[in-house]
């Protein structure tokens, strides 16, 4: 049976006008849409599963003592996290990188010091073992993204 995937986000009004037709996606980019949005979402935060999302928000604006544990515990989160809810994916493999960065504000010339955080996630697709990478960097403390 052939699948259909579609770009995020869905307009609805294209559903209900007579145009109805979505724009498409293929499966990789219907995956990491999805790994986007476990990696952006707080534990509890969706009401259907509380376990859907990952743990790095529970750390947003702490100070961080130890960045191994820290780092060690952000990846098992996101590892377990994609291996429950992302059932397209096989060999989940996720590698972290924290390190702060300055980032200069567009409306002053004050320049902040931020928590840059690099998530990639490296996998295979189940039904065609091909490989799938998938990179997001952000910032925490208020999260933002590059």
């Amino acid at each position: 049976m052939e699948q259909h995937y579609y770009k995020l986000p869905i307009f609805f009004e294209k559903l209900i006008s007579k145009n109805k037709e979505l724009e498409p996606s293929s499966k990789g980019e219907s995956i990491a849409a999805h790994v986007y949005l476990i990696i952006t979402s707080k534990f509890g935060e969706s009401r259907f599963d509380e376990t859907y999302g990952c743990e790095i928000w529970d750390f947003d604006f702490v100070n961080i003592s130890n960045q191994s544990n820290w780092k060690t515990r952000i990846i098992k989160s996101v590892e377990n996290s994609i291996q429950k809810h992302e059932k397209r994916l096989m060999n989940v493999r996720v590698n972290l990188e924290l390190k702060e960065e300055e980032v200069a504000s567009n409306s002053t010339s004050v320049v902040n010091v931020k928590k840059g955080v690099k998530i990639s996630v490296n996998a295979n697709i189940s039904d065609t073992n091909e490989p799938f990478t998938f990179v997001q960097k952000m910032f925490l403390s208020p999260l933002s993204f590059e």
